[in-house]
C-alpha cells in the first residue's frame, strides 16, 4: 500500500492523515475522535476513498486466512 499524499482536489493535509488512519478505519479501530475528520475526508475524497476499498477488500478476507475452530 502506498503512503503517499494523493493528488487531488482534497487538502493534502486531511490525504495524509487519511493515509496514515486507513488501516484504523479498515480495521473499525479508529479512535472515535478522528472519526468525523476521516469521514469528512472521505466523502470529499476518491482517491483515499479507492485505497480505504482495497484495505477493505483484504480486512474481509482475513477470516480466511486462519483455520476454523469449533468452539
Amino acid at each position: 500500500m502506498k503512503q503517499t499524499a494523493p493528488t487531488n482536489q482534497s487538502n493534502p493535509d486531511d490525504c495524509l492523515f487519511c493515509m496514515e488512519h486507513l488501516y484504523e478505519t479498515a480495521l473499525g479501530i479508529l479512535e472515535p475522535e478522528d472519526r468525523p475528520r476521516m469521514e469528512h475526508h472521505l466523502a470529499d475524497c476518491t482517491v483515499c476513498r479507492s485505497e480505504l476499498h482495497e484495505l477493505d477488500a483484504a480486512v474481509n478476507l482475513l477470516p480466511l486466512a486462519v483455520d476454523q475452530v469449533q468452539p
